[in-house]
């Protein structure tokens, strides 16, 4: 419309309203609907004039409409539900992996302290030893174990 033109058209409201995302699938199940229900009608001889078989598709329109509609709803309403659940399902998993890395993480720390009190030991006793050696003096100290630090020794 041209600017300064006022448009004095009535507006019109929508009565079925289907979302974007659905619809596709709003139309083909309603063309499936409508083509099946007008085939039934029209093979059953149900209608015996054409007044009538206009009447009972007439039915048939309003009723596929309102199926493909609910149908549609239905679907997109159990398909947010889903999307609902696989966010939950994929943070579960992201809490879970970030738990098994931080236990992998302190076990390697406490990996390496063990290693580092091993070698603090084995330091311990070497130095002992070699200053041993050089005064001349025996050493009879068995090493430090290598089951771990505590351990008794034979």
């Amino acid at each position: 419309m041209p600017n300064g033109m006022v448009d004095r058209r009535p507006r019109r409201e929508s009565i079925w309203s289907v979302r974007a995302e659905v619809r596709n699938l709003y139309s083909w199940l309603f063309t499936a609907l409508m083509l099946a229900g007008s085939g039934y009608i029209f093979a059953s001889g149900i209608a015996k004039t054409l007044e009538d078989f206009w009447g009972l598709v007439a039915t048939l329109s309003i009723a596929t409409a309102t199926i493909s509609l609910v149908t549609t709803e239905i679907g997109g309403s159990i398909m947010v539900i889903a999307s609902w659940a696989l966010d939950k399902r994929d943070e579960w998993r992201e809490k879970r992996r970030r738990r098994r890395e931080e236990r992998r993480q302190r076990w390697e720390e406490r990996r390496q302290e063990g290693r580092r009190e091993a070698y603090a030991e084995w330091e311990a006793w070497n130095t002992r030893r070699v200053a041993a050696e050089r005064n001349g003096g025996d050493f009879d100290e068995p090493p430090p174990s290598l089951e771990g630090p505590g351990v008794a020794r034979p």
